[in-house]
């Protein structure tokens, strides 16, 4: 049973009201039914609103409003309104000073002397209309120390409407007034042409989106009208809907809509076998009033119900914990038995399920901030001592909405930051910078970057069952890989080496020893035979090291040879000072060299830490003599610090030093358990051989 009466439906923590049909016996039973007034979201994160609703408290209903008769009100022919079209396919990550801008755009881009044609549907123009405007915004995608470096054109059904010339990387609105005959009543061809004779070299740009100002008619389509008359007395007549059951609510103001009964609906046949109706009421309009009319068939469901078991992270009484996991509902048995491991190593864990947090913290709207809001509240009230580790667990995509249409499935969400080269970059650093100003983690956090049960299965697995090497030729020993672009890489992996304790084993792999050989299998085979410990210094790709060879058309090692390690390798922990190894906020089938160590089952690495972004080579120098001298200390026999505890001291050492590398420190990305410790073996047995010489009599 439950009561009609205590039906709340909220959206952002603000009472929706509802229009109740019920019977009148008080109880909301099956064939009972509710409406309202639903608002699409447009932001970063979704398209989707999530409205919810309850049973417990009283809330308001939607008002109704009888209308009356004016016979003598004019008859409106026409209401002005805005049309805007935009698709959001082609994604310019790299935008100079991206940072709240709009980064998508349609379809891609429109080089110099190549068009981009799109169709736009304008219903039921007004033959009163007389002119209508048009904004068509660009976006200049090169810049040019000559200016105007663009000349675009519009051509809207074969006449030329407009021919600009502009500058830079910026917005251009072609704003254009003409005269509505240029415009179908249906499926307009809009044309945009790069001309391409400017003196700039290079000549790019975007088309972002399109609006068109118009009349329009009192004419339905698809059963549905939204219409914004001009104020004042008048009569309306609304035609053509498919359906005799209609409804009119006024929502001027969308928080409070309000139904408007006593319309007269009438049948206009246009054949006997398929009548349409209009309806047709007056009103007294207020300035900017706007009214929904629509049929009960065009009454649009929810996209999707579901039932919410409540949690109660915001209770601090009720928790307190060491180690957060954070991860998606398809990964939660997955991850119960790795904080069963973290408690067996005497750490108060808890398991969060992503989406609890949005009910808790974003009123069960999709959004990183809600992860970023309950790590903050855990930090400030929960029983102290406050957590110190944060895991995510599923994979991410910067691509939020999903505009590429791929499928991904943002499992527990990264934040982006705006770095000066990649522009949009993924950091999950953003979420543990909780107390300051400063970028600096207050808690340490790695991430299980995973797309399915299997996978998230595997990388569980070799954290719990890390064995460290007893052999010390493979548990101190590390192996320094260099690109052969520059020196720099050689003389940073030396340096590396020099913080490094006594009695560790270094060999190093320099890709301009090659040819003859090559170093992607000089590098698996050494991985092959065992290494604790492996750095890499050079430039990189997500899917690779740097080029080597005479042509430079050669990678240094990729997905492909990692994914031919053999199970049972006992590579502990990878780091990288070069580029965007760590991206792995692309779509799915787009893995990092990081997710790929992280992921193979029983191999690859049990750690990785590697960038998201671009930077310096002296940057990633000072971050890894820190991490590293943390992380060993004195080298003795036994357990490291913790993983996390290293990222973080490194990351408070580079921004000491300056906060230049503030990018280092919000983009470098551990994938695994902040928690884990390494331990190092026994130092290795140097033994000795006697040297016999001839005593010459020298």
């Amino acid at each position: 049973y439950i009561n009609a009466a205590n039906l709340s439906l909220t959206l952002d923590d603000v009472v929706q009201p509802i229009w109740l049909e019920n019977g009148d016996d008080g109880s909301f039973d099956p064939g009972d039914a509710f409406t309202f007034y639903g608002r699409a979201r447009n932001d970063l994160y979704a398209a989707a609103n999530v409205y919810i609703l309850q049973g417990a408290d009283p809330a308001p209903r939607m008002g109704a409003r009888d209308l009356t008769t004016n016979p003598d009100a004019p008859l409106a022919l026409d209401f002005p309104t805005t049309l805007h079209f935009e698709e959001n396919s082609y994604y310019w990550q790299t935008m100079p000073n991206g940072a709240g801008q709009d980064h998508w755009f349609w379809n891609g881009p429109i080089n110099g002397k190549e068009t981009l044609t799109v169709t736009l549907s304008v219903p039921n123009i007004a033959p009163s209309s007389g002119y209508v405007s048009m904004q068509i915004q660009l976006r200049g995608r090169t810049t040019a120390q000559t200016a105007p470096n663009h000349h675009t054109r519009i051509v809207l059904n074969g006449e030329q409407i407009d021919d600009r010339l502009w500058a830079g990387q910026v917005p251009f609105t072609h704003t254009v007034t003409l005269s509505h005959t240029l415009l179908n009543a249906g499926d307009n061809t809009l044309i945009v042409k790069n001309v391409g004779d400017t003196q700039a070299a290079v000549d790019v740009v975007f088309l972002d989106w399109v609006s068109v100002d118009y009349r329009r008619t009192f004419t339905a389509t698809d059963d549905l009208l939204t219409m914004t008359p001009r104020p004042g007395a008048q009569q309306f007549e609304i035609t053509s809907f498919a359906d005799a059951d209609l409804m009119i609510f006024d929502i001027s103001d969308p928080q409070a809509p309000v139904r408007l009964l006593g319309a007269e609906i009438t049948p206009t046949p246009a054949h006997a076998d398929a009548p349409t109706y209009s309806l047709r009421f007056a009103d007294t309009v207020a300035d900017g009033a706007r009214y929904l009319v629509l049929s009960a068939a065009a009454v649009r469901q929810p996209a999707r119900i579901t039932i919410d078991a409540l949690s109660n992270w915001r209770s601090p009484a009720a928790h307190g914990a060491d180690s957060i996991l954070i991860t998606h509902a398809e990964f939660v048995t997955a991850t119960q038995r790795l904080a069963e491991f973290h408690r067996s190593q005497g750490l108060r864990t808890v398991v969060v399920d992503v989406d609890d947090l949005y009910d808790e913290f974003s009123h069960s709207q999709f959004t990183p901030e809600a992860i970023r809001d309950f790590i903050a509240y855990a930090y400030d009230h929960w029983p102290a001592p406050a957590p110190t580790y944060v895991t995510l667990i599923g994979d991410a995509t910067i691509d939020y909405r999903d505009h590429q249409q791929t499928g991904t499935h943002n499992f527990v969400p990264t934040a982006l930051t705006q770095t000066y080269y990649l522009g949009d970059t993924p950091t999950d650093n953003w979420f543990v910078a909780v107390s300051g100003d400063d970028p600096l983690p207050d808690l340490f956090i790695g991430r299980i970057s995973v797309d399915s049960i299997e996978q998230a299965d595997a990388v569980i697995d070799k954290i719990i069952g890390y064995t460290p090497p007893a052999n010390p030729a493979v548990g101190r020993a590390m192996l320094m890989v260099a690109d052969d672009d520059s020196d720099v890489f050689r003389v940073a992996n030396q340096q590396v080496t020099d913080v490094l304790p006594p009695g560790f084993l270094v060999d190093t792999i320099d890709a301009a020893d090659f040819p003859p050989g090559d170093p992607s299998v000089a590098i698996l085979d050494a991985l092959t035979r065992g290494r604790a410990f492996v750095h890499y210094s050079g430039h990189g790709a997500v899917f690779s090291w740097g080029t080597w060879g005479p042509e430079q058309d050669k990678r240094i090692f990729t997905t492909l040879e990692v994914n031919q390690l053999p199970a049972g390798s006992p590579l502990q922990l990878l780091t990288v000072a070069n580029c965007i190894n760590g991206f792995f906020g692309g779509h799915s089938y787009s893995v990092s060299m990081a997710e790929t160590f992280q992921r193979l089952p029983e191999g690859g690495a049990l750690a990785v830490w590697a960038p998201t972004g671009f930077s310096y080579p002296a940057g990633h120098l000072e971050l890894m003599k820190a991490f590293y001298a943390t992380l060993l200390g004195d080298g003795a026999p036994g357990d490291t610090v913790t993983l996390g505890a290293a990222v973080a001291a490194a990351k408070i050492t580079i921004y000491t030093q300056s906060v230049f590398w503030t990018e280092l420190v919000e983009t470098y990305t551990l994938f695994g358990d902040p928690s884990q410790r390494l331990t190092l073996p026994g130092y290795p047995v140097r033994g000795y051989l006697p040297q016999v010489w001839e005593n010459d009599g020298s």
